[in-house]
């Protein structure tokens, strides 16, 4: 019996210890109100809290809720390259989002990192002396090159320092740096590369790899922000109908490559 239970936890344990990389949350498909799945922690995402008013990570911080923190599933393992990209704004609670939240010594956004078995550790902090008030978003891109070849999560820990005020999160992602750096070097793929075919309008992709029966795929705009996501059978059609004209990147697995996409 004590064998047969044994054999269930590490079924279970082997199911629930999810590996992902690269690791992409836009949580646009997550209900307001919710955690996202493979999350823990308590900040929710709610609407009109991420870019554009979509959906996104919203620290509500008073006198009664004074710290928050999240954290993302398991990601890796991280390579020399790896970055993590995400944005944030602090914004005043009242008639939100008509104020940005002007902060005090106490007031910060803390991330931090946990490798493989260790505790967690400080990434950033952000605070007074770093944080500049804005309504809009600011992007934020931090190296991980000194977790490559761990299996990592990222916790991002809220702290009240008076008043009442969303600590606002949205698209965080951790992927290769290295497409963000080389943006003139045209259509390129990393190892292990994909083919595609393009509509002569730009407005459809198909993954054309015999071996292949699905993908997974993420499109990112020039500035690194998840754009849409998906998964697509061998010969579907991945729709960009809705995607704006632009220069962009299609990320399938550990392959990258730059793609125009016109008018429609």
């Amino acid at each position: 019996m004590k064998q047969f239970i044994s054999v269930v936890s590490l079924f279970i344990s082997l199911s629930t210890y999810c590996q992902t990389y690269p690791f992409i949350e836009g949580f646009q498909g997550i209900l307001s109100g919710q955690i996202p799945p493979g999350w823990s922690g308590d900040i929710p995402v709610l609407s009109y809290h991420g870019m554009n008013d979509e959906k996104g990570l919203a620290a509500s911080l008073n006198s009664s809720d004074q710290e928050d923190s999240i954290i993302t599933p398991s990601i890796g393992p991280i390579k020399s390259l790896s970055q993590l990209v995400f944005y944030y704004r602090w914004v005043m609670e009242f008639i939100y989002p008509s104020d940005p939240r002007y902060p005090n010594r106490k007031d910060k956004l803390e991330i931090l990192v946990k490798k493989d078995s260790l505790p967690f550790e400080k990434l950033l902090v952000i605070d007074s002396f770093n944080h500049k008030p804005s309504l809009n978003f600011k992007r934020m891109q931090l190296s991980l090159s000194q977790y490559s070849g761990s299996v990592i999560q990222i916790m991002f820990k809220s702290t009240w320092g008076g008043g009442r005020y969303f600590q606002d999160i949205d698209s965080v992602q951790v992927i290769d740096g290295a497409f963000m750096h080389h943006e003139n070097t045209g259509n390129y793929l990393t190892q292990n590369s994909l083919k595609i075919a393009m509509s002569p309008d730009n407005r459809k992709i198909w993954i054309i790899q015999d071996d292949i029966s699905c993908v997974t795929y993420q499109i990112y705009d020039m500035s690194g922000r998840l754009i849409l996501k998906g998964q697509a059978l061998r010969g579907e059609a991945i729709d960009l109908s809705t995607v704006h004209r632009g220069v962009y990147f299609l990320v399938i697995g550990q392959n990258v490559r730059k793609i125009f996409i016109a008018d429609e």
